[in-house]
């Protein structure tokens, strides 16, 4: 209510200055073409961290070989799970 006039502002205020609601059927459209592209979103990450994820792994077995080429090129003392030492010679 306005104090002034006693009156509810909206019955002073036209109701064509009030811009129209949306349109529920265009409201659903954009709602789902949302939640699609979302979706797609989602998928799209999913990806690209199973990408990285196995090229983690992948370099991680580089890593894992090559650090076995050079203990047997190398040689010298090692330990196992058990605590035991043992020497292995190399090859150089």
């Amino acid at each position: 209510m306005d104090p002034k006039t006693g009156r509810p502002f909206e019955a002073s205020i036209p109701r064509s200055c009030f811009p129209p609601g949306p349109d529920p059927e265009e409201e659903q459209k954009r709602i789902m073409a949302e939640t699609q592209a979302r979706m797609w979103q989602a998928e799209v990450h999913a990806r690209q961290v199973e990408q990285a994820r196995r090229q983690m792994e992948a370099h991680h077995i580089i890593n894992e070989n090559t650090s076995q080429v050079l203990r047997n090129m190398l040689g010298g003392w090692t330990v196992d799970a058990y605590g035991n030492k043992t020497y292995e010679p190399g090859i150089v």
